[in-house]
């Protein structure tokens, strides 16, 4: 994540000039495979090996590698208070999804307890016209996280010290109960 990636909540206030990020989406244009299709594909890291044969990927190439990142992160334990199985009723808590790199369209769905979603008006620098509009997500709790996470580097603190926001980018979606 770029400059402006990572700040804090007490940023988002009206008036306030922070840079930006480039918030353009920079994967490959993908599609979804239809229903009929997708469910016949193996997507676990138990059958890669079959996957990789079916994607025509070359054993330790940066395909397969991109296809095992994707599966680990789906299968991988989820982290403290987060929820990786989102049920289609859930909506006591926001619910974000990235997508993520991958031969056909995927998506990474996961939910957080201690996170607030701001959407925010961008204005022009000059004009103070509003040229867009910005979701943050803010992180309430940070202490689960790995201690390198870019966050703690840009922002200059450690596990659990701090609260983070971040923009989310192009293509990526947050639901949320209204309030």
């Amino acid at each position: 994540m770029e400059l402006g990636g990572f700040f804090r909540e007490s940023m988002l206030k009206s008036g306030n000039v922070m840079s930006m990020p480039n918030l353009r989406d920079n994967l490959p244009k993908r599609s979804f495979f239809p229903r009929s299709i997708s469910s016949k594909l193996p997507f676990s890291t138990s059958k890669l090996v079959e996957l990789t044969q079916i994607f025509h990927s070359i054993e330790n190439s940066t395909m397969e590698k991109i296809m095992a990142r994707a599966l680990d992160q789906s299968e991988g334990a989820a982290i403290h208070d987060e929820t990786k199985r989102i049920e289609e009723a859930e909506v006591s808590k926001p619910v974000a999804r990235h997508q993520n790199l991958f031969p056909y369209m995927v998506y990474y769905c996961h939910a957080f307890e201690n996170v607030r979603i701001y959407e925010v008006d961008i204005l022009d620098r000059k004009s103070k016209a509003k040229i867009n509009h910005g979701v943050a997500i803010y992180h309430m709790d940070t202490s689960a996280w790995v201690p390198t996470h870019k966050a703690f580097l840009t922002l200059g603190s450690g596990l659990g010290r701090i609260k983070v926001c971040h923009w989310a980018y192009e293509n990526s979606m947050v639901w949320t109960t209204a309030e």
